[in-house]
């Protein structure tokens, strides 16, 4: 056992490390914060931006783009733009999975204001699901879920744990949620390709200051992309696609706001 632990710790060091510089948060606003930095993932250098919200201070729902932006408006391109155009977000990035490249038709559970849009995709491997509560937020695969309890809810996969780093995974671009040990919401976006063996153990080995309890993989790829608004001054503002349809978003607001 020993062995095996060493092994695997030799790996960690081996394939990533910690962001560079000092982890240093910028603050955007009261419990929204922002870091960039970099990690190697099997030797390849992976530009990362990372926003950690308390949601004490900032309210974090899923948002359906097609009954929120689109029903009834046919230019509507359902996009992270639009989300935060017609939702006064501070934030939006990308979440689940769209059956469609012209409509958004969630691949998976969708809840919003407490009501279930789309059921769970009970097919989808090692899926997981982050709920949105009163009072906390959750990462959770199918055996720990109550949708009764969630407020807002969305399915994507897979789950990102440590072991994830042991495990083989292809290069993409990537959108990734989590959440630390004092329940704050950490979005994490790559600018460059990254495997999912190298974000578990960026998340989990390299960088402890993180405290990450659970991880959750969100649709990437072309999908993927952060969109910040203007007034929080932020640089980047923009990463990765923000213009292309998402079939759901997360987004942050003001409590003020809401």
């Amino acid at each position: 056992m020993r062995k095996v632990l060493l092994a695997m710790g030799i790996y960690l060091f081996a394939y990533s490390t910690p962001v560079t510089g000092d982890f240093v948060w910028s603050a955007l606003r009261p419990g929204l914060e922002m870091e960039q930095g970099q990690f190697q993932d099997h030797g390849k250098s992976v530009r990362v931006v990372l926003l950690r919200c308390d949601p004490a201070r900032n309210v974090v729902r899923v948002v359906d783009t097609f009954h929120e932006i689109g029903k009834g408006n046919a230019l509507a391109a359902f996009s992270l733009r639009e989300v935060m155009m017609k939702t006064g977000s501070l934030l939006a990035v990308n979440a689940g999975t769209s059956y469609s490249y012209s409509l958004p038709i969630p691949g998976g559970l969708l809840l919003t204001h407490g009501k279930i849009i789309t059921p769970v995709n009970r097919q989808a491997h090692n899926s997981g699901f982050l709920c949105v509560a009163s009072d906390r937020l959750v990462i959770t695969d199918l055996s720990g879920l109550r949708p009764e309890n969630c407020a807002y809810a969305v399915q994507k996969g897979p789950l990102i744990f440590r072991e994830t780093a042991a495990s083989v995974s292809d290069f993409n671009h990537r959108t990734v949620i989590a959440v630390d040990e004092q329940q704050r919401l950490l979005i994490l976006i790559t600018e460059d390709a990254a495997s999912l063996p190298g974000i578990a153990a960026f998340l989990y080995a390299s960088s402890p200051e993180l405290n990450v309890q659970s991880a959750l993989n969100m649709e990437g790829g072309a999908t993927s992309g952060l969109l910040i608004a203007p007034e929080l001054k932020a640089q980047p503002s923009e990463v990765g696609n923000v213009d292309g349809l998402v079939a759901s978003a997360i987004a942050v607001y003001s409590r003020k706001a809401q």
